[in-house]
């Protein structure tokens, strides 16, 4: 081998161990970039949690506000029932005593 294959070659791997050590940089770089992304996506999943308990616990309180209206518009419904039953009685009644007033007046 002579001088001039000896510097080629000491070219070429000089060539190489310079790629090599630029696609480690890369590599190095790419792997930060990656972990910074997966902290990121811990913390998006952090927050969809927190943001999911929270809309959890507001459907939790509109179903209780729901019930307790639910609650509260039947138990008027059921005194306008006793209201309308009450009435209709009375109603009856006048309406009889009517009856046996038009009978006594004639």
């Amino acid at each position: 081998m002579n001088q001039e294959q000896a510097d080629r070659i000491e070219g070429l791997l000089m060539k190489l161990t310079n790629e090599i050590e630029d696609f480690k940089i890369e590599l190095i770089r790419e792997f930060s970039e990656l972990k910074s992304v997966l902290r990121e996506d811990a913390l998006n999943n952090d927050r969809s949690s927190e943001i999911q308990n929270l809309m959890k616990e507001a459907l939790r309180q509109m179903r209780q506000e729901n019930n307790e209206r639910h609650s509260e518009i039947i138990a008027r419904f059921e005194i306008l029932e006793a209201n309308q039953e009450h009435t209709w009685e009375k109603t009856v009644i006048n309406g009889r005593d009517i009856a046996v007033m038009k009978k006594l007046a004639k």
